[in-house]
């Protein structure tokens, strides 16, 4: 607590001097306005933040129903290669039925 005391009587005491007026503005009114700028940016970085981690959110909902298992996949190859089995048998039969 102290240092802050010291500090405030420097800014004080500088202000009763005349060295810290920059035309009409104090420095108080300069590190009121920095302090604004500093909280209007950390405003924005948690607002930008909130949105990217909203739209994560959604593309991994999207991810999660559109996402087939490896047991799902392994029985629709099977069917499809059944499937090509069986048209390959029935050109074989049509091709010897030519011959």
């Amino acid at each position: 607590m102290q240092g802050i005391d010291v500090i405030r009587l420097r800014i004080n005491l500088a202000h009763d001097i005349g060295l810290v007026r920059l035309g009409n503005m104090d420095l108080v009114h300069i590190i009121d306005g920095l302090i604004g700028i500093i909280v209007m940016g950390g405003g924005w970085f948690l607002g930008s933040q909130a949105r990217e981690i909203k739209r994560i959110e959604i593309l991994l909902n999207r991810t999660r129903e559109d996402y087939a298992t490896r047991t799902d996949m392994r029985d629709d190859m099977r069917t499809i290669s059944e499937s090509l089995h069986r048209v390959e048998d029935k050109l074989d039969r049509v091709l010897q039925k030519e011959t």
